[in-house]
């Protein structure tokens, strides 16, 4: 989903000599320790600036009012935005939705019931994402 293919394929390359004596396949378990070092590096800064821009977009808590925590919306109206949030993303296939049922997996389990979150988590946690489109749907 995010489109490692040199990882993926130092892997595969790698899978089959795996059997064979450490020394015939030290190179490539070296460009590939090399290739997952290059993909941690870039999801570590594409991460760090989302956090800075979701923290740049937060709403300063003034006197009266509660702070919100990343990942959470404010309770009124929330419960709706975040199941048509959610329902976007397992439309797309988008892999955030599996990020947003574990932020919000209280919430959710409140809205739609423990069962049901549990089949929708269940089935978009195996990217199914469309029979977890289908277990939340229902609920729209």
């Amino acid at each position: 989903m995010i489109g490692a293919r040199p990882v993926c394929q130092l892997a595969t390359a790698l899978e089959p000599a795996c059997h064979l004596p450490a020394a015939a396949c030290a190179e490539t378990v070296m460009l590939l320790e090399e290739a997952l070092h290059t993909l941690l590096a870039a999801i570590d800064t594409l991460l760090d600036d989302v956090r800075a821009t979701e923290a740049n977009q937060a709403p300063a808590a003034g006197p009266g009012t509660a702070a919100s925590t990343v990942g959470q919306m404010p309770e009124a109206g929330a419960s709706a935005a975040l199941l048509e949030r959610l329902a976007q993303l397992l439309d797309t296939g988008d892999g955030a939705a599996i990020d947003v049922l574990e932020q919000s997996a209280s919430s959710l389990a409140a809205r739609l019931g423990v069962e049901r979150y549990q089949r929708v988590a269940a089935a978009a946690h195996q990217f199914d994402f469309e029979a977890a489109l289908a277990a939340l749907t229902p609920h729209l």
